[in-house]
C-alpha cells in the first residue's frame, strides 16, 4: 500500500511539474547543501546570476521527470527592478522559463538577492551539459535590459 501511495505521489509531483506548478520562487537564497553550483559575476549587468546549483541531497527519492534546479540572483543595480525574465536554455532546444515573481507591486530592491526553483522536466544536468541563461528586465526609471549569461569553466 505505501509503494502504491508513494509512486501515485512521484506521478503527482511529476504532473504538476510539467504544468509549471512547482515552479516557486522566494526572495532569500537556499541554505541548502548544493550538488553542483556555478557563480560568476556579470559586470556591468544589473543582475548578478549568485549560482545555478541542482537541489538534489544525497539520500534524496530520485524523481526520474528531471533535475530540480535553484537559480539565485542578486540585483547590483542602482534602483530596484521591476520585471524580470528568466530562460535556462540547455545545450539546444530545450528551455526553461524559471518566474521570480518580479513585477512593479513586487519589486526586486537594489542588492537583495531572490530565489527560483524548477524541476526541469525531460532535462539533462551535470558535467559537460552546457547551459546559459537568458536573463531581462527593466528597472524602476523604464531602462530595459537584457544579457546572456554562460558559467565560467
Amino acid at each position: 500500500m505505501g509503494t502504491i501511495i508513494h509512486r501515485k505521489l512521484a506521478l503527482l509531483v511529476i504532473s504538476l511539474s510539467t504544468l509549471g506548478i512547482m515552479a516557486g520562487c522566494s526572495p532569500t537564497a537556499t541554505s541548502q547543501s548544493p550538488q553542483s553550483t556555478t557563480t560568476s559575476e556579470s559586470p556591468g549587468q544589473q543582475i548578478e546570476v549568485v549560482s545555478v546549483l541542482d537541489t538534489y541531497q544525497s539520500g534524496q527519492t530520485v524523481v526520474p521527470g528531471g533535475p530540480e534546479i535553484e537559480i539565485t540572483l542578486k540585483n547590483v543595480s542602482s534602483e530596484s527592478i521591476i520585471s524580470l525574465n528568466v530562460t535556462l536554455e540547455e545545450g539546444g532546444p530545450r528551455s526553461w522559463d524559471f518566474d521570480f515573481n518580479v513585477t512593479s507591486s513586487n519589486p526586486l530592491a537594489q542588492n537583495k538577492r531572490i530565489s527560483c526553483e524548477r524541476r526541469l522536466i525531460g532535462g539533462g544536468w551535470g558535467g559537460g551539459v552546457p547551459y546559459s541563461l537568458s536573463i531581462n528586465g527593466t528597472l524602476e526609471s523604464g531602462e530595459v535590459f537584457a544579457f546572456t549569461w554562460e558559467p565560467s569553466d
